[in-house]
């Protein structure tokens, strides 16, 4: 879900999840890489590093060292009022520039 929102968000377009490993070609692949291997996708360098920590802790192999949901949820309140008080600033990391709202006429 991550991903998928990100990827909408910053790039302004979605791609597959893992669609930088080539050899990837159906989807099992995915979970048996992820189950046997640990293979994660790659976190885009333009992420905010409070954001790219927190889902490095969620995919922890060991679910005891996983944040909470409660910790989770103050987390992303937090990265969310960091991205309001310094807007311009996120904004200016997103790889496709945000669409500028227009007044209806």
């Amino acid at each position: 879900v991550y991903k998928r929102q990100y990827q909408r968000r910053v790039r302004g377009r979605y791609s597959p999840p893992y669609q930088e490993y080539r050899y990837i070609k159906f989807e099992f692949q995915i979970i048996i890489q992820t189950a046997k291997m640990g293979l994660r996708p790659t976190i885009p360098s333009v992420c905010p590093e409070d954001l790219a920590q927190v889902v490095k802790k969620c995919w922890d192999p060991s679910p005891e060292n996983r944040p909470s949901a409660k910790m989770l949820l103050k987390v992303i309140k937090r990265i969310r009022n960091h991205y309001h008080a310094n807007k311009e600033e996120w904004d200016s990391r997103r790889m496709i520039p945000a669409k500028k709202e227009t007044s209806p006429v």
